[in-house]
């Protein structure tokens, strides 16, 4: 069985962006309630140790959760380099090729970043595929698996193309 979790990405870690413990107790009183509460045996998320370093964090939440739980732990979004192999551009890749114009006002930006994140959302089904291999590879058989909010739907729809029992334990945290 997997669960479900949505999230906003700044809960994952304690880096540049990030929400310190204190804003962030309700979500890690969550996950700790929930891998206990159902046995879990895995916790996966929509991050990689690459991600870490750029969002200079030396800590992923999820990770120090397991650890503390004693369950094991897996970074599941591909880092650069198996991102090449699988054909996902790098951001400044998207920029350029969308030719996105030097912003100038707050309008400006905000239009540049929809047109950005449309272009990556293009991208989803091979990151979500991507994730679903490394969690076969797991021998677990309880997971949570925490990823961004705007996954759920897609993620949750190859869960079940693949018979695998899923649940969305948490749409939004």
């Amino acid at each position: 069985m997997i669960f479900l979790v949505g999230t906003h990405h700044e809960r994952q870690h304690n880096g540049l962006g990030s929400l310190t413990n204190n804003a962030n107790k309700d979500f890690i009183e969550y996950i700790k309630k929930v891998a206990i509460q159902k046995q879990i045996d895995l916790i996966a998320e929509e991050f990689s140790e690459e991600a870490l370093k750029k969002s200079k964090a030396s800590e992923s939440t999820l990770k120090i959760i397991a650890e503390n739980l004693g369950i094991n732990h897996l970074f599941c979004d591909p880092n650069e380099q198996e991102r090449q192999k699988l054909g996902i551009p790098a951001s400044t890749d998207l920029r350029q090729r969308l030719k996105l114009l030097k912003p100038l006002t707050i309008a400006d930006i905000r239009a540049n970043e929809r047109k950005l994140e449309e272009e990556r959302k293009k991208y989803h089904g091979i990151r979500e595929k991507f994730w679903l291999k490394k969690i076969i590879g797991s021998s677990a058989t309880n997971i949570i698996f925490v990823c961004g909010i705007d996954h759920l739907p897609s993620f949750e729809n190859l869960l079940n193309q693949n018979s695998i029992e899923v649940l969305v334990a948490k749409e939004k945290f």
